[in-house]
């Protein structure tokens, strides 16, 4: 038997568990993605997988993304996009239903103290990538340094940059940035990681960041559904997730 974490919470299970078995101990809709947290990195398991569990393993569940063109204009939210107009507060975003009890509760928290809580979630598990660099004043973005590319990537490692939306966990990241255009193994590039302009977004070109066009479902039962408790999903650490999903597939 093996004590493993489970979105936050303690679990007993065998030490040779289907993704199913995980799923049902945890109360993860067969929906949203499965996904497993280590040195490596955070790991996507598909579905009809058997896994052999340790002792402290952790899993949480993470919200489907969709390559190609995001739902939120936010070229039109932050105008020309370079890094220094990240430097101010951000603006609610369009399409956040700021009369909804979900909005009223989270952003009650306090956007800001929601980031900076998440961010330390997280910073443990990139502190072997040059750490974690961030928007203290007002929460607009969040650098990790070396970031990991997957293996159909002929580098290792790229910097990543975040953009948090205006009304973030509600509405969360379009998308994401890497500081070059990366190739991948046989030489050819990634359509998705392209000029911004494309779809609006904000053109950091001139910063060196390349958007990465990706957006997560929010308005299906596999979409981003942020907790009250910003240990849970969805939050910056199954955003993350995404990433790393999508950096490692064509599609």
């Amino acid at each position: 038997m093996a004590a493993i974490i489970i979105n936050g919470k303690k679990v007993v299970l065998d030490d040779f568990v289907s993704d199913g078995e995980i799923r049902s101990a945890g109360a993860i809709r067969l929906e949203r993605q499965l996904i497993r947290k280590s040195v490596q990195g955070y790991t996507l398991i598909p579905k009809g997988t058997k896994l052999a569990l340790s002792e402290g393993d952790t899993f949480f569940d993470a919200p489907t993304r969709i390559k190609g063109s995001p739902s939120l204009n936010l070229g039109r939210l932050l105008g020309s996009g370079v890094m220094a107009a990240l430097n101010k507060p951000m603006p609610l975003d369009a399409e956040a239903d700021i009369e909804s009890p979900l909005f009223k509760l989270l952003y009650r928290q306090s956007r800001d103290e929601r980031i900076a809580r998440e961010r330390l979630l997280i910073s443990q598990d990139f502190s072997n990538c040059g750490g974690i660099s961030y928007d203290e004043k007002n929460c607009s973005w969040l650098i990790i340094p070396k970031y990991p590319l997957p293996l159909r990537w002929k580098d290792s490692h790229c910097k990543l940059l975040i953009i948090f939306p205006g009304a973030y966990p509600i509405t969360p990241p379009v998308g994401f940035y890497l500081n070059r255009k990366f190739k991948l193994q046989d030489g050819s590039e990634d359509l998705h990681l392209q000029h911004p302009k494309v779809f609006f977004n904000p053109d950091l070109t001139v910063e060196t960041w390349y958007w990465y066009c990706v957006r997560i479902d929010r308005h299906t039962n596999s979409g981003w559904k942020p907790s009250q408790d910003y240990t849970l999903p969805d939050n910056l650490m199954s955003f993350l997730a995404m990433v790393q999903d999508t950096l490692a597939k064509e599609l």
